[in-house]
């Protein structure tokens, strides 16, 4: 698409933005001003985090558990099988030492 020159649009003015040099000040008033936002915000995620801390903790717990327990058996399979090359008894020596 060509402009015809009796069809020219005007040059529309450019803003130009730049970083601050060195460090930007902090607006004490604005914080202040935004102190109730700030309070619900924290409020916010204190509530979310411990809304449901029964069942957060015992779910570390039960997964803890159950991770000793599946490698527990693995373990024992294992020695059981022989894939090692190791009798059991063998086996429990070399994990103390």
């Amino acid at each position: 698409m060509s402009v015809k020159p009796s069809e020219r649009v005007e040059a529309v003015p450019v803003t130009h933005i730049r970083p601050l040099k060195g460090w930007a000040p902090i607006h004490f008033g604005e914080q202040w001003e935004d102190r109730d936002l700030l309070r619900f915000l924290a409020w916010r995620d204190i509530r979310v985090r411990y809304k449901q801390t029964a069942l957060g903790a015992a779910w570390a717990v039960l997964q803890l558990l159950l991770t000793v327990v599946v490698a527990g058996l693995e373990g024992l399979a294992l020695l059981v099988s022989g894939a090692f090359g190791f009798r059991p008894m063998e086996a429990t020596f070399a994990d103390v030492v």
